[in-house]
């Protein structure tokens, strides 16, 4: 039987991130995907528009007519959208899911671009809330550190991982793509006492855009066919790393070259994974 999941996730016009990318991974890992949008946004790889909230009636709405319909045996959140919708979500995840044995939190506050996603009151619902029933979180490093207060560099990592996981007793793994190592990115799993490496060359692109939504998303369809942890992120981790080696390159319009320029990006690139 196909495993069914679900993207609690704010909807991302030029589908690199959000629910068009976790539905796009989930379908490439044979699941079937179910979609809870938070906000719609208007983006592209270089620049964010808008962003519109719904309201927070409308996404529990959305929670539960799936949670009552489907056997959903995986979850994951990305961005919650405002604190009032964040709050919903948590309380959603108590009420409505207590059959469902994996929850994935990504917790994304802002764009790979720079622009802010999730104002910062939601990190204390993400912390009271949502953190505690997570199978694992998922955050980067300038997520970890909003999270714990602290710089994190090359040599603090592996103990920010371990502290996170200690803090919210839960597993996570936390991303090192912001490390200064050019030619490496190394990920750091704690899980318990045990922690866990994974590293990979670093793909020089000009975009990555939803490089973490889609690394979630694949985690998340991984745990719902059967994997255990360590292996759904390990697997994960090599599906989404040759996923951005197979990105598409394309040449640009006037107006999409212009708008690179002034992001000072040059001529073709390989903007995001599909």
């Amino acid at each position: 039987m196909t495993p069914v999941t679900l993207s609690i996730a704010g909807s991302d016009s030029c589908s690199g991130a959000g629910i068009q990318a976790d539905l796009k991974t989930f379908s490439s890992l044979g699941c079937h995907g179910l979609t809870a949008v938070t906000a719609v946004v208007a983006e592209t790889p270089h620049r964010i528009d808008s962003i519109f909230p719904l309201p927070p009636q409308e996404v529990r709405a959305q929670i539960q007519s799936l949670s009552s319909t489907y056997p959903i045996a995986a979850i994951k959140t990305g961005m919650l959208g405002t604190p009032e919708t964040a709050q919903t979500i948590g309380e959603s995840l108590q009420q409505d899911f207590t059959n469902t044995p994996h929850l994935v939190v990504d917790p994304v506050l802002t764009a790979s671009e720079g622009s802010e996603l999730s104002p910062a009151a939601i990190l204390d619902i993400y912390r009271e809330m949502i953190f505690p029933q997570a199978s694992l979180i998922t955050p980067n490093i300038p997520e970890a550190e909003a999270i714990l207060q602290v710089s994190i560099s090359d040599k603090t990592i592996a103990e920010s991982a371990k502290a996170l996981s200690k803090l919210f007793k839960v597993p996570c793994l936390l991303k090192g793509g912001h490390l200064s190592d050019k030619d490496q990115c190394i990920d750091y799993l704690s899980i318990g006492s045990d922690l866990h490496t994974f590293s990979h060359p670093r793909l020089h692109l000009i975009q990555s855009h939803g490089t973490g939504c889609t690394l979630s998303a694949a985690i998340t369809a991984y745990l719902a066919n059967g994997d255990k942890l360590y292996l759904a992120v390990e697997k994960a981790i090599e599906w989404a790393h040759k996923a951005l080696g197979d990105s598409l390159e394309w040449s640009h319009n006037q107006r999409i070259t212009q708008c690179i320029n002034q992001a000072e990006l040059t001529n073709a690139t390989k903007p995001h994974t599909d």
